[in-house]
């Protein structure tokens, strides 16, 4: 199991990037020791009794470093109660947004099974939690390594990360092969094609449910003044050229666009799910 963000804090961040609905990390997050680990919505066993308490940890930038590589570390060591009475195993770690009960945040398994006795504890030391974020995807594709690290980032320690006003949509004729590739855009200027632009609000953007959103507009890329080749994904872009791609997904089936031939996007064809 790798680490995940719950549905939540999913639909949190998807209205923060999409709609522009603001969201506000926590002054404060507390770690908790998980014998059964949640699911993104939740649940799991938490530890309880026998001396067991979360730990709070100050959401700021000494406690956390900042995301590099669609990872977060925690810059400090987190302190861990001292065990009563032996605990029940330790298979891994989540944080919420308040010191019992909360929201989820963020689960990250253990690599292995840890075991507390009495007089005993499991700090965690500095650098120990890792919160990494790869495969994170938007649209059965990917948000862009510097969206990821945006996000980690803006959840945890800051920076703030500031959605912009406006969006772009943008075609692909060649699908990126990672989170750090910008794949291959079809070609503007002669060709009639450039990047839409997408009023960045709740209009455009309704809201989050279950970890997906989708564009609530029609998006029309017009009419093919010569061949744009086959499109096979498509995009979102900070820019109406150049900037910051911020996702990205495949088309539910590939067009080739002629000259002559219309492209548009229906309303809620643009489907971006964090998962």
């Amino acid at each position: 199991m790798a680490a995940f963000i719950s549905t939540y804090l999913a639909n949190a961040w998807l209205d923060h990037v999409f709609g522009r609905v603001t969201y506000t990390r926590p002054a404060s997050v507390w770690l908790a020791w998980m014998h059964v680990a949640p699911t993104p919505a939740g649940g799991g066993t938490e530890l309880s009794g026998l001396g067991y308490s979360r730990t709070e940890i100050v959401n700021n930038g000494t406690n956390w470093s900042s995301a590099s590589a669609q990872a977060k570390k925690n810059a400090t060591a987190i302190a861990c109660a001292t065990a009563t009475g032996d605990w029940a195993s330790v298979c891994g770690f989540a944080l919420y947004d308040a010191a019992t009960a909360g929201n989820l945040l963020i689960y990250v398994p253990s690599p292995s099974l840890i075991y507390v006795y009495s007089g005993g504890s499991a700090p965690v030391a500095a650098n120990g939690l890792t919160i990494g974020m790869d495969r994170v995807t938007w649209n059965d594709g990917f948000k862009f390594a510097p969206m990821a690290d945006a996000m980690l980032d803006h959840i945890l320690g800051g920076p703030d990360y500031t959605p912009p006003a406006t969006l772009y949509k943008m075609l692909f004729t060649v699908a990126p092969a990672d989170p750090t590739d910008s794949g291959t855009e079809v070609v503007g200027g002669a060709t009639g094609y450039a990047r839409q632009p997408v009023a960045n609000n709740t209009t455009s953007f309704p809201g989050a449910a279950a970890q997906s959103t989708a564009c609530a507009v029609l998006i029309d890329f017009g009419t093919a003044a010569s061949a744009w080749g086959t499109i096979v994904w498509s995009g979102w872009a900070d820019s109406l050229t150049g900037g910051n791609l911020l996702s990205c997904g495949p088309l539910g089936s590939s067009r080739t666009i002629n000259l002559g031939d219309p492209y548009s996007e229906p309303i809620g064809s643009n489907v971006m799910a964090e998962i």
